[in-house]
């Protein structure tokens, strides 16, 4: 191990024994933990800290940009094998998390993360720079025709939205019932399913679905 990641680790066990000693998710250990505190305790400067992080959420919680570099790699690689866009996006969340907790320091860190309420707001305001980032990478592996942009848009947001609800369904059983993987691939397995051989019917003699312009029209025929 390398060692900027060697202490990018380090740093990440400090904050969390740190985070324990001072109250954990229910007793203030966010409020209670500081950057001061835990650069101290990690044996670096606060100059450091900001070199390796932007907040002290990143070391007690997730590094979320970091986290984004590490999937738009996988994804990356993907792509440029020739496996098609939705499913690069897909298999590339699955191996990532592969990957992640394969140290169970990680799965600690992402199930407390998931667990808290600080870190899910965090999380909601970074999901629209990963969607972002991800249908940017996409688009040249799209064929060139005018929804190229809505489809690497829409991959985008499935792979994201999906990989959290998944996430977070994982998070919220208790350890060892499921693992993250099975979690996930569970979740895009899912999707795939519902979108197989389905088309959205918008002419007038679309199913008659409660709430939808052509039932209501078939409706005010009936009672006229």
């Amino acid at each position: 191990m390398r060692r900027r990641e060697r202490l990018r680790m380090h740093v990440f066990e400090q904050a969390a024994r740190l985070f324990e000693e001072n109250g954990g998710e229910h007793g203030g250990g966010f409020e209670r933990t500081t950057v001061e505190a835990i650069a101290a305790r990690s044996d670096i400067s606060v100059r450091t800290f900001f070199r390796y992080f932007e907040s002290k959420t990143d070391v007690i919680y997730l590094d979320l940009r970091r986290s984004l570099e590490d999937y738009l790699n996988f994804l990356h690689r993907r792509l440029k094998a020739g496996e098609d866009p939705l499913s690069a996006a897909m298999l590339a969340r699955i191996e990532q998390v592969n990957a992640f907790v394969l140290k169970p320091s990680n799965e600690q860190r992402l199930r407390r993360a998931f667990n808290s309420t600080i870190f899910r707001q965090r999380h909601a305001v970074w999901l629209a720079s990963w969607e972002h980032s991800i249908s940017e990478l996409l688009m040249p592996y799209l064929a060139p025709d005018p929804d190229a942009a809505l489809r690497a848009d829409l991959i985008a947001c499935l792979s994201v939205r999906i990989s959290s609800i998944a996430v977070e369904r994982w998070a919220a059983k208790p350890p060892g019932e499921i693992s993250l993987a099975a979690c996930l691939e569970g979740s895009f397995a899912t999707l795939l399913a519902l979108a197989s051989g389905r088309k959205l019917s918008v002419n007038p003699s679309a199913p008659n679905i409660p709430g939808s312009s052509a039932s209501r029209a078939r409706d005010g025929a009936r009672r006229r």
